[in-house]
């Protein structure tokens, strides 16, 4: 069975070869969760494998992360000089390629330790934040981006989101928006800023005869994600154990804690995926967080809670495109102007718009 590439994941794939194959030792691909990182990254380790017969490993902090690669070589690629391993072990084997999932880990003393046993020729990394919020910096050679998260969405390969505004992150207030239209959010993965708030929405919807899963590192996280996928429940709370490395492509809706740039693009990034039946997902936050989702990404609509009811705001995807369209129609149309325009003994006065004979 084989994958059909992208053109933007093609135009990549293409210059991180060239990279390798002139010697640069490491490259960082850039781009935004859901457009296939994976994919390019094992695309790559099949090229060198087959032309040159390198060796590679794939370092992933998670679990699931490691199962998942691992499922998608045994699937598309089948490569056989290719080992999944833990971003914590502490004996990895030698290799000739390190890829490193999430790479903005790369800078953490278990890459380094990796990257000392390992001694790779080359190194690549997968990323769709490339920075931190520490001052740890990454130490790539080259990064390769093609399509943000907007150029994906605009060409299809990304769902198109709403944007909902909210009066706080107060769990009773999440509670009492989540209860009031559950068959609008779908299933929704919400987070706080600590476990006991999860807990206490987790309590409120559970008087609802709602069921709904915390998720921490305490928690059997893959075997409460497995129910979650199998649609045992619609709805999972966590503090950020679910930041990165969750697919989950029918997700619909993003409850999304107050938090700055880097934690608020990855917590978004987990609705964006694709999905049969689902023409768009919902991101919903405080009107009081530090960084708005559409700063980053223009919705199709806009909504702001005031006095429990939804008012739409201007600036989305929807209203810049009926404009274009009415720009379009205002060009092709044939005026008729007034007959004095046409006259050349005369001219108009625009101080008084008034029609002067000229002298």
């Amino acid at each position: 069975m084989a994958l059909q590439e992208r053109d933007y994941q093609t135009r990549i794939i293409n210059k991180v070869i060239d990279f390798f194959k002139d010697n640069e030792p490491s490259a960082l691909i850039e781009s935004p969760t859901g457009s296939g990182k994976s994919i390019m990254g094992l695309k790559i380790l099949e090229y060198f494998e087959k032309n040159h017969n390198l060796t590679s490993i794939w370092v992933a902090n998670r679990k699931n992360l490691l199962k998942q690669i691992d499922e998608f070589n045994q699937h598309f690629f089948s490569l056989k000089k290719f080992t999944p391993v833990s971003m914590f072990d502490k004996n990895p084997p030698k290799a000739d390629i390190v890829v490193i999932d999430e790479a903005q880990h790369d800078a953490t003393s278990s890459c380094i330790h990796i990257h000392e046993i390992c001694s790779a020729k080359y190194v690549l990394g997968l990323t769709a934040t490339p920075f931190r919020t520490d001052r740890m910096k990454l130490a790539f050679k080259k990064v390769v981006k093609d399509a943000g998260i907007q150029r994906l969405i605009n060409d299809g390969w990304l769902c198109p989101y709403i944007h909902w505004s909210i009066d706080n992150w107060r769990f009773e207030t999440v509670s009492q928006i989540y209860l009031a239209e559950m068959d609008k959010w779908g299933k929704s993965v919400v987070f706080f800023q600590t476990i006991e708030e999860c807990d206490r929405f987790s309590e409120i919807l559970k008087s609802h005869d709602i069921r709904c899963e915390v998720i921490t590192s305490f928690t059997d996280r893959e075997c409460q994600l497995d129910a979650f996928d199998k649609g045992e429940f619609n709805i999972v709370a966590n503090v950020a154990i679910l930041n990165e490395g969750f697919d989950c492509p029918d997700l619909k809706t993003v409850f999304i804690r107050d938090a700055s740039k880097l934690p608020t693009i990855q917590m978004a990034g987990r609705a964006f995926r694709l999905h049969y039946g689902k023409e768009f997902c919902n991101i919903v936050q405080s009107k009081d967080t530090d960084w708005q989702f559409t700063r980053t990404v223009k919705p199709l609509y806009r909504y702001v809670s005031k006095e429990n009811k939804w008012l739409a705001l201007g600036d989305s995807l929807i209203i810049d495109e009926t404009v274009k369209q009415i720009t379009r129609q205002m060009v092709k149309t044939k005026y008729n102007m007034p007959k004095y325009f046409e006259d050349p003994e005369r001219t108009i006065d625009p101080y008084n718009l008034r029609i002067k004979t000229a002298r």
